[in-house]
């Protein structure tokens, strides 16, 4: 079996140089490499002490669907216990500052392993507390998103309506599998028996276009394990197809552009071509016209699901243009003057008519104003609304309360401004 050859060079976080690109991976390159380490040594030190580890597992742990994995609260504080004992050398707790800056569901995914190795120990393994003392790396997912102004400028002569938004990814994600099968034909599973499996299904669509694109007809398995509510406003069926496409455009090496995929997932929603994009964006046209939005947003955000489903199209049919009102506070020059301005910004055109509909999002706006949310949108047509926070613990704090709602779902997300999640 031939050795593996770098193809980039390989560093440390710290960006020191530990193998040149163009290295090959022999036995004797690996034992060099070990022992140029092996002079170095870093004294163990608390996991829970370090960072905004222990506050970020207590938010963790109530977030779905750890909430339920974690809801026998003696069992729970036994975990944290043990979790207090548990050291880890300084470069491996550094790599969690990196995961918590770079790619924050990795992050906690790392830390909800740590939990749920322990509770699965604690049922199946005797002395179970000393086998945990190295970091687990977490799985790939699917990206939300949320608009956070939304302004409706006209109504086509096609139907559609031509609208002007930033659109945002967030850290709240579906988790997608795809496997090829002996079987010809396109089959989806997930573990949301209210989501089509069928030729409905946005995933089954995307695979079903990028086959007969490249006039192939192999057998695939889609799995979905559902995070992101459907019909939220929050863009989960559409990063679906997303991860779909481009996954499979990665096992076939690459015959699409990037521009051609997203172009493809225009054909099976405006969302699509921006869960195909790289970074946040300006969105005109019908959602297909994408300008790089430049301005991190310095905010922490708490979703707000009231546990319903909103048709997109309703609303649209229900809008009455000559109502709007973000037409005067939402522009692209008052954008590229003031960047975005909370105050001045914050405006969704969908919001009214679905407000009307259900009374319940100006209760849950209010909730979020109350905890300190210095502003707070709906998100798309709805009906999930988030709050944007520039104080961590007044986030964590409404997260908490909020969260106490029988009927609301709350998640506390981090807004990705550049990824690469996706991986073109």
């Amino acid at each position: 079996m031939s050795n593996i050859i770098t193809e980039y060079p390989v560093k440390t976080l710290d960006g020191i140089e530990l193998l040149p690109a163009g290295t090959e991976l022999t036995g004797e390159t690996l034992e060099e490499l070990i022992k140029r380490s092996a002079s170095e040594s870093f004294e163990p030190l608390p996991l829970m002490d370090y960072g905004s580890v222990r506050q970020d597992l207590s938010i963790f742990i109530n977030y779905p669907p750890y909430n339920i994995v974690f809801s026998d609260q003696e069992q729970t504080v036994d975990i944290l216990k043990i979790l207090e004992n548990i050291k880890l050398p300084l470069p491996v707790l550094k790599s969690l500052d990196y995961l918590k800056q770079n790619d924050f569901q990795t992050y906690r995914h790392n830390l909800m392993v740590f939990m749920i190795s322990l509770l699965l120990a604690k049922v199946l393994l005797p002395g179970y507390e000393e086998l945990f003392s190295s970091a687990i790396i977490g799985s790939s997912h699917d990206i939300g998103k949320t608009c956070v102004p939304l302004k409706i400028l006209r109504k086509r002569a096609d139907g559609y309506h031509d609208i002007q938004t930033i659109l945002q990814k967030v850290s709240l994600y579906d988790t997608l599998s795809l496997k090829l099968t002996a079987h010809q034909g396109i089959t989806v599973t997930a573990d949301d028996p209210s989501i089509p499996t069928d030729s409905r299904n946005l995933a089954y669509q995307a695979a079903d276009l990028l086959l007969k694109q490249q006039k192939i007809t192999p057998g695939i398995a889609i799995h979905i394990n559902k995070i992101i509510p459907a019909g939220a406003g929050l863009g989960g069926g559409s990063s679906n197809a997303a991860s779909v496409l481009t996954g499979l455009n990665r096992h076939y090496e690459y015959p699409f552009s990037r521009e051609r995929l997203m172009s493809m997932g225009f054909s099976l929603g405006a969302d699509v071509p921006f869960l195909l994009f790289q970074q946040p964006a300006l969105v005109t046209g019908i959602g297909e016209k994408l300008e790089a939005y430049p301005d991190p947003l310095p905010y922490h955000v708490i979703l707000v699901y009231p546990g319903f489903r909103v048709s997109t199209a309703e609303v649209f049919q229900n809008l009455n243009l000559r109502l709007t009102k973000c037409k005067k506070k939402f522009t692209k020059a008052s954008l590229k003057k003031t960047g975005y301005n909370i105050s001045l910004h914050a405006c969704n055109d969908l919001e009214a008519v679905t407000a009307a509909r259900y009374p319940v999002i100006k209760s849950v706006k209010e909730q979020l104003l109350k905890q300190g949310a210095s502003g707070v949108l709906m998100s798309g047509s709805g009906p999930t609304v988030f709050g944007l926070f520039t104080d961590q613990n007044k986030a964590d704090k409404a997260m908490q309360a909020i969260g106490r709602h029988s009927r609301w779902n709350v998640y506390p997300v981090e807004i990705i401004n550049e990824n690469n999640y996706l991986g073109y």
